[in-house]
């Protein structure tokens, strides 16, 4: 059996480029408590078990977590320590079938924040090959997997087994740990696409490691048993349990070995090592911070949040139809309904995508989705040069039924009124913040004259 590639790996110079470079994040960091041990040689930034949140809702006030929260917390600690590393221990993927689509902006917000390393846990081997796959795009994240890799006859995904750095006088080696009886409750087969490899292999290179003076972290995803034999058979310098939903508030001791449990959305556990020569601990400080309004939140993250809203909004508009709607230009309707169609002509929705081109946003999806008709469905928007009728804000976006069910005996067009639901879904407190006090003033400026006229 294969070993995941672990023999084969050599540590060698970080080519990467600097923490943030990738995704700077917000442009304002708040300052970060310094630490009892004095200035740290490595600081961790740990999180895990976020279980495919991306925002809060704050309907009872601020809520703690939220990525947008995180990024901020993130580069805040990253300018006031730059030789921060972050790593999730896993299960960020989302299991809910229902809402599976919410993977992809999942995947993208962790590349979006800058993150180094992200474990494949059980959550994300549980989406099978195939869905893993469409998520784990090249880019600044790593995906770490060292124990587990796909099956023999699979094309490869982009899987790594070991994560190095190396910062000023300080070399850092991740690896993961996750073993075929940790993992309960996989459909029958999906095991069977993923490879687990033995132990021995990744435990002798984890040896050679320390020997060359490498500070080793290693993720163990399984409950506290797991732990305890990772710490057994790996003998890190640091362990970090995963799959859970849990944060501690304590460092914890597993066989001698100091280990964190960080896990949930609501906490980011921050690890700072002084640490020899040698690459071993000389003294740590384990925190875990709260992802509050402390932290200053990051819009492009919230980009990413407001792109998911969006889609997740139309899904739901749309729940009665199993094919989405069959979309139509403007002109199509305005075949009938003439004063309606100039009405609409003389709105800022017939020029919602010539916004796009002026601030030069016309390849951006997130902007897209609201500035076109239907796009990423069938019959909708894909680009101006192949479908420009579908360009701007058309009729079916606002009233979002069908040519031939308008076409029936008995057509209710009031259920199919445009209302202010229809609206928000673009119209965010991000996109639009003072849209809610000013909708009365801003309906009519777009609402259709009655029909027939």
């Amino acid at each position: 059996m294969a070993t995941a590639g672990v023999s084969l790996v050599s540590p060698g110079c970080d080519s990467r480029p600097p923490h943030g470079t990738a995704a700077s994040g917000p442009s304002r960091t708040v300052s970060v408590g310094a630490f009892k041990l004095g200035r740290p040689d490595l600081v961790l930034l740990i999180t895990g078990g976020t279980n495919g949140q991306l925002e809060m809702c704050n309907c009872a006030g601020p809520m703690a977590g939220g990525a947008t929260k995180r990024s901020g917390l993130f580069k805040s600690y990253r300018a006031a320590f730059p030789n921060a590393f972050t790593l999730d221990s896993g299960d960020a993927a989302i299991l809910d079938s229902i809402d599976a689509d919410k993977n992809d902006f999942i995947f993208q917000a962790f590349q979006r924040m800058g993150y180094d390393a992200l474990t494949i846990g059980d959550q994300e081997l549980y989406l099978g090959y195939e869905r893993l796959k469409k998520r784990l795009e090249p880019g600044t994240t790593e995906y770490l997997s060292s124990t587990v890799t796909t099956a023999e006859g699979l094309e490869k995904l982009p899987l790594t087994p070991l994560v190095v750095r190396k910062f000023d006088g300080v070399k850092l080696a991740v690896v993961s740990d996750l073993r075929k009886d940790w993992i309960m409750g996989f459909p029958d087969g999906r095991k069977k696409q993923f490879e687990f490899g033995p132990i021995e292999p990744l435990a002798r290179k984890v040896g050679e490691l320390k020997s060359q003076g490498y500070t080793v972290v290693a993720v163990c995803h399984g409950n506290n048993d797991a732990l305890e034999k990772t710490a057994a058979d790996l003998k890190p310098d640091l362990l970090v349990r995963g799959n859970t939903a849990k944060t501690e508030e304590q460092l914890l001791d597993v066989g001698g070995i100091p280990a964190v449990k960080v896990g949930s959305f609501e906490y980011v556990g921050v690890v700072a090592l002084k640490l020899g020569g040698d690459g071993r601990i000389k003294q740590i400080e384990y925190r875990p911070e709260v992802v509050d309004d402390r932290w200053p939140a990051d819009d492009r993250l919230m980009e990413i949040y407001q792109a998911y809203a969006h889609a997740a909004m139309r899904r739901a508009l749309d729940a009665e139809r199993k094919t989405g709607l069959d979309y139509k230009p403007s002109n199509y309707c305005g075949g009938c309904h003439t004063a309606q169609y100039a009405n609409w002509l003389k709105t800022r929705h017939s020029g919602a995508y010539n916004t796009l081109v002026v601030k030069n946003r016309t390849g951006d999806p997130n902007c897209i989705m609201c500035h076109t008709s239907g796009f990423g469905t069938e019959k909708g928007f894909y680009t101006f040069e192949k479908t420009p009728a579908m360009a701007n804000v058309n009729c079916q976006n606002c009233h979002r039924f069908n040519f031939d069910e308008h076409q029936k005996a008995g057509f209710d067009f009031k259920k199919y009124k445009a209302n202010k639901n229809v609206c928000t879904s673009c119209h965010t407190p991000i996109t639009d913040p003072k849209f809610e006090e000013q909708f009365e003033t801003k309906l009519p400026k777009v609402r259709c004259p009655k029909w027939p006229r």
